[in-house]
């Protein structure tokens, strides 16, 4: 797995309106269409669309 990034806030913001607590996730992929982060402790990986 790449090494996630710390999160732009932006991001910080994304994720919380979309209900994640964005202390617990780095940003491994970030396109024009999708972002993905991985959770800081369980390495589960979320999806959001653009």
């Amino acid at each position: 797995m790449k090494n996630g990034k710390n999160l732009t806030r932006k991001q910080k913001s994304m994720l919380l309106a979309k209900g994640y607590n964005f202390k617990l996730y780095l940003c491994v992929k970030n396109t024009s269409t999708f972002q993905e982060f991985v959770n800081r402790e369980t390495l589960e990986i979320i999806r959001i669309e653009n």
